[in-house]
């Protein structure tokens, strides 16, 4: 399974690839910071899941968002970010988020998922 995580924070990208890897150690984990440098990684390596942290501004997400469904139509994208509201959920609906989660109150709602998710895509436990 190829997992795309975009995450400027190495303190929280290790803490997510730790916790893939644990659960799914066959996983194939890049790591994206959320500028154009990344973008090459996010077209080129055909993720199944890819997991955004909005970490940066809100039109830079968009775009990004934007290229992701594009270029990876098959893969589960999970957004993490700081304001949630109907709108947003609306937009990123439409820019083919699967999921999403405020990470002010939603982080254990979001391992929960994502250990679901993995399940759900390796089968294994």
């Amino acid at each position: 399974m190829k997992i795309l995580i975009i995450e400027d924070s190495d303190a929280i990208f290790k803490s997510l690839e730790k916790y893939i890897s644990d659960k799914t150690p066959l996983s194939d984990i890049a790591r994206a910071k959320p500028n154009n440098s990344g973008s090459s990684i996010y077209i080129n390596n055909s993720p199944d899941l890819i997991i955004v942290d909005e970490s940066f501004s809100q039109s830079d997400t968009i775009e990004m968002l934007r290229n992701l469904g594009s270029n990876n139509p098959g893969a589960t994208i999970i957004l993490l970010t700081h304001s949630l509201n109907d709108y947003r959920r609306k937009m990123y609906d439409k820019l083919g988020v699967n999921y999403y989660y405020d990470k002010s109150f939603d982080l254990d709602l979001f391992i929960h998922d994502l250990e679901s998710l993995l399940l759900e895509k390796t089968g294994v436990s």
